[in-house]
């Protein structure tokens, strides 16, 4: 069976989901005294918001989970 195509927004929401984890790695790999960490943190605020409100119109539900600050890449201690 052939899948339709995504639409627009379905692939914008899927453009975002990527960007926010490569922007959770970048953010656990620079560490907290990063001098772009709070660019990184604004960027990856942006781009929930972007992708919440991409959700909200395809009318998906959202995650129930969402980090607002990673402080530290947790491994690192265990």
């Amino acid at each position: 069976m052939i899948r339709p195509a995504p639409r627009a927004s379905q692939v914008r929401v899927r453009d975002r989901a990527r960007d926010i984890n490569e922007l959770i790695q970048v953010i656990a790999e620079c560490g907290a005294d990063h001098p772009a960490r709070p660019l990184f943190l604004a960027q990856l605020q942006a781009a929930r918001t972007e992708r919440t409100a991409l959700l909200d119109s395809l009318g998906q539900p959202q995650t129930t989970l969402t980090p607002t600050n990673i402080p530290f890449p947790i491994w690192r201690f265990a």
